[in-house]
C-alpha cells in the first residue's frame, strides 16, 4: 500500500472516531479535543470511540468502573480457569457492585482495579500480574476519561471521574480519611477520622446583567507541611446544577439597565458644519465626520450642556471632545478659556498632549500644557495654559487647595477620558476629582461644563447623572455600532501557561497568514516583555520554515539599513531585518519611534507589543491578535486575567479607518475562559456606581 493511501486510510479512521477533522478534498487535518487527549495520554482510537459512545451525564460510579473495563487496552485480558474461584471471592469484597459475572473479562478488569485501590492481597500470580498491568494503565486512562467529561461540561460526572483518578493514584477510597496515606497511624484513630474536613468560603459579585463572578477561598483546617504536602496543591472547581430554596422576602432588586442609544441613520456632517475656516483646517485629513460624531455634534458644539459619550474604542470619541473645546474657544479671548483634560493613564495624557499641541497649539495658537506633578511648576503652567492635560493624581494634588487657587476656579470645561476605568486601581482618585469639580462649580460663579468619554456601558445613566448629563446629553452607543470589525475567539486548552503561549504562537502565525494577506499589517499583543521577544523570533521561524523567504519584510534590507544603524537593542535589529518589530516598556524613545514609523510606513508587516502598550501607542492595523488574555500577577503569585477594560482597548487598534473597509480581530484565550469573553465582548459591562469608593478620600 502506498504512503498516501495509508495516510488517507488512517485519517479516515481518526475522523470517524472524532479524533481529527479530515477534509478529504484538501487533505487538511484539524485536531479535536478528543484527539489531543488521546495523543497526550497515548490512548487508542478504539478506546476513545468506546468512551464517546457510552459516556452519559447521569452515569454513576458503577457505570464509570464498567466503562473503564471496556477500554481497548485490556482486550487481551482473559479469565483463566484457575482464577475463577479467587475472582468470585473478590467480587464480594470490593465496595462498588459489579453487574457482570466472574467469567466475564470486563468483570475481572473491574474487580482488579477495585482491589488495587483497596490494597487487597492476591493469591494467584497470574492475577497479580494482570493487576500490575491494569494499575499501570489506570491512572493514564482515567485522567483521559476525566478530561473528556470535562470537555462535555458535565460537572457532576467530572467530579466522579476526578475522584476516581485520585483514588487510583493514592490507593484509597474517597470516603476514607487522607491520613491513611501516612504510615504509623493506628487504624482505630483513622476510623474515627473518616469524615471530610475542608471548609469553603465563597463570594459572589455581579459583573453583567445575566452573569456573576465567584471568588472561592479554600481553607484547610490542618497545618501545611512542605515536606508532606509539597508547595502547591491544584484544585478543579466544577459547577453543577443545584436547586435550593431562597427567600426573596427582603431582596432589593437592582434597576434594569436602560437600552443603549440608537445610532440614527443621519447624513454624515461635512467638516464645513464647523462654520469657521480656522476650525475646518484642523480636520483637513477627512471631509465628513463619522455617524457617531454626526449624532453628538449639535449638543457638543452648539450648547454648553454636560455630555457623556460612551461608544466602542476606535469610534472617534476624541474628536467629540474637540467639539466641546472648539465651543469653549468660540467665547473669545476675553472670556475664561481654561480646559482641563484628564486621562487616567500617563501614556494617554502624553499622546494627547503631542496631538493637541500640534492641532490647537499650532492651528489656533492656544497654549497647550501638560502637568508635571511638581506643584510649583504646575501652578505656573495652570496660570499660563489654556488647555491643561493631566492625570487624575496630578489634578488631585493641584485642586485640593482650590479655595486659594483662582485658576482652578476658572476652569470652564472639564473633560474626562476613559471614564469606564473608574473601576480600576486609580478609580477612587478619578471619582474624587470629578466630585470636587462639581462642588467647586456649585461654590463659584463660573459654570463648569463636564464632558466624559467612555467605552459602551450597561449603566451609563448612573455616570451621566453623576456628571450632570441630562437625557439629551447622554449617548451610550452599543458595541456593535463600530462598523467593519470581525471578531474571532479561539480557545486553547492547555493548562500550563508557558505551554499555552507556545501553542498560541503557531496559531497566531496561521491567523496572520490567513487574515493579513497581500502585505496587510498585523499587531500582536502578548502578556510581557519576555513574550514580546520570544513571539517575534517564533513568528520569524515559522515564516522562514513555510516560505524560506522574509515574508514579513516589505522593503529591501538595503533600504532598511539606515534605520537599523540607529537601533540600540541588538535583538530588535535582528527581528526588523525579517520584517517583525516589537514594542515594550523597556525600549528607549528612539527605538520605539523607529519601529512605529517603519510599521506605519508599511516597511514591516508585523509588530508585537506587550499588553500594557495598548494605551501607549496609536498604531492601527488590518489584523489585531490578542495572544493570551492572562498575565502573571506578582502580588497574588498566580496567572490573572487582563482587566476587563483592556481587551476592548486592544480591539480599538484593529482596522485602519481611512484604508480598510473592515478589520479583523483574533483573540486567543484559555479554553475555559472562551465563553466569558464571548459574552463580555458583545455585551456592555457596567462600571462601578459613582461615589462608591470615596470613603478613603473624604479627608482630602
Amino acid at each position: 500500500m502506498s504512503c498516501p493511501v495509508s495516510i488517507h486510510t488512517a485519517a479516515t479512521i481518526l475522523d470517524r472516531n472524532h479524533l481529527v477533522k479530515y477534509d478529504r478534498k484538501t487533505g487538511y487535518f484539524q485536531a479535536t479535543d478528543s484527539g489531543r487527549i488521546a495523543s497526550y495520554y497515548y490512548i487508542t482510537h478504539g478506546t476513545i470511540s468506546t468512551y464517546n459512545e457510552h459516556l452519559k451525564a447521569s452515569m454513576g460510579d458503577i457505570e464509570l468502573f464498567q466503562l473503564f473495563s471496556l477500554s481497548e487496552e485490556f482486550k487481551y485480558i482473559t479469565v483463566r480457569q484457575d482464577e475463577k474461584m479467587e475472582l468470585a471471592r473478590l467480587l464480594d469484597r470490593v465496595p462498588i457492585p459489579i453487574k457482570e459475572s466472574s467469567e466475564d473479562a470486563s468483570a475481572k478488569i473491574n474487580v482488579l482495579l477495585q482491589s488495587y485501590i483497596s490494597q487487597l492481597k492476591l493469591e494467584g500470580l497470574s492475577l497479580t500480574s494482570d493487576m500490575v498491568f491494569i494499575s499501570q494503565s489506570a491512572e493514564r486512562l482515567l485522567r483521559a476519561l476525566f478530561e473528556i467529561v470535562l470537555k462535555h461540561g458535565w460537572a457532576q460526572l467530572a467530579e466522579k471521574a476526578l475522584n476516581l483518578c485520585k483514588m487510583v493514584t493514592k490507593r484509597m477510597w474517597s470516603a476514607q480519611t487522607p491520613l491513611r496515606q501516612f504510615n504509623g497511624i493506628p487504624n482505630g484513630i483513622l476510623t474515627k477520622l473518616e469524615k471530610k474536613n475542608l471548609s469553603w468560603e465563597s463570594k459572589c459579585s455581579s459583573n453583567f446583567s445575566l452573569s456573576f463572578g465567584v471568588e472561592l477561598t479554600i481553607t484547610p483546617d490542618f497545618s501545611w507541611d512542605d515536606r508532606i504536602h509539597g508547595y502547591v496543591e491544584q484544585f478543579w472547581v466544577a459547577w453543577t446544577p443545584i436547586v435550593l430554596p431562597v427567600s426573596f422576602r427582603h431582596i432589593i432588586l437592582s434597576e434594569k439597565y436602560p437600552p443603549p442609544t440608537k445610532l440614527l441613520d443621519l447624513q454624515s456632517l461635512p467638516v464645513t458644519a464647523l462654520q469657521s475656516p480656522s476650525y475646518e483646517v484642523l480636520y483637513q485629513n477627512f471631509k465628513h465626520f463619522n455617524p457617531i460624531q454626526t449624532q453628538v455634534f449639535s449638543v457638543l458644539y452648539n450648547s454648553d450642556d454636560s455630555v457623556l459619550v460612551a461608544a466602542p474604542t476606535g469610534s472617534g470619541k476624541t474628536i467629540c471632545a474637540e467639539f466641546a473645546i472648539l465651543r469653549n474657544h468660540q467665547k473669545g479671548p476675553d472670556s475664561v478659556m481654561c480646559v482641563v483634560y484628564v486621562a487616567p493613564i500617563e501614556a494617554l495624557a502624553k499622546e494627547q498632549y503631542v496631538d493637541w499641541e500640534k492641532k490647537f497649539g499650532g492651528g489656533l495658537k492656544l497654549k497647550v500644557v501638560e502637568l508635571t506633578g511638581e506643584t510649583t511648576t504646575d501652578l505656573k503652567l495652570l496660570e499660563n495654559g489654556q488647555i491643561i492635560i493631566c492625570t487624575p493624581e496630578k489634578w488631585d494634588a493641584l485642586s485640593r487647595r482650590w479655595q486659594h487657587r483662582k485658576h482652578v476656579q476658572q476652569v470652564s470645561l472639564f473633560i474626562v477620558d476613559e471614564l469606564h476605568l473608574i473601576g480600576g486601581q486609580g478609580g477612587p482618585i478619578l471619582e474624587v476629582i470629578v466630585s470636587r469639580m462639581k462642588y467647586i462649580a456649585s461654590q463659584v460663579e463660573n459654570k463648569i461644563r463636564f464632558v466624559a468619554l467612555s467605552t459602551s456601558l450597561a449603566n451609563a445613566k448612573d455616570l451621566g447623572d453623576w456628571i450632570g448629563a441630562i437625557s439629551h446629553g447622554l449617548f451610550n452607543f452599543p458595541l456593535g455600532v463600530r462598523p467593519g470589525l470581525e471578531i474571532y475567539i479561539q480557545g486553547v486548552d492547555i493548562a500550563n501557561f508557558e505551554a499555552r503561549m507556545q501553542a498560541m504562537t503557531k496559531r497566531t502565525y496561521t491567523a496572520i497568514a490567513q487574515y493579513a494577506k497581500n502585505e496587510k499589517p498585523a499587531l500582536v499583543f502578548v502578556p510581557t516583555k519576555k513574550h514580546v521577544r520570544l513571539t517575534a523570533m517564533d513568528l520569524i521561524t515559522y515564516s522562514n520554515a513555510g516560505t524560506g523567504e522574509k515574508s514579513f519584510l516589505l522593503r529591501s534590507t538595503e533600504e532598511l539599513e539606515p534605520f537599523l544603524n540607529k537601533i540600540s537593542e541588538k535583538m530588535l535589529k535582528v527581528t526588523l531585518r525579517e520584517g517583525v518589530g516589537y514594542l515594550h516598556e523597556g525600549l528607549n524613545n528612539l527605538d520605539h519611534d523607529i519601529v512605529a514609523q517603519l510599521f506605519e510606513a508599511g516597511w514591516i508587516q508585523v509588530c508585537v507589543l506587550s499588553s500594557s502598550m495598548c494605551y501607549k501607542v496609536t498604531l492601527s492595523a488590518h489584523l489585531m491578535v490578542v495572544m493570551g488574555t492572562q498575565y502573571y500577577h506578582g502580588r497574588e503569585n498566580a496567572q490573572t486575567d487582563y482587566p476587563v477594560t483592556d481587551i476592548p482597548q486592544m480591539m480599538g487598534h484593529a482596522s485602519r479607518h481611512s484604508v480598510d473597509n473592515s478589520g479583523k480581530c483574533v483573540i486567543f484565550c484559555w479554553a475555559p475562559r472562551k465563553e466569558y469573553y464571548k459574552k463580555f465582548l458583545y455585551e456592555a459591562f457596567p462600571a462601578p456606581h459613582p461615589e462608591s469608593k470615596l470613603l478613603q478620600f473624604t479627608r482630602s
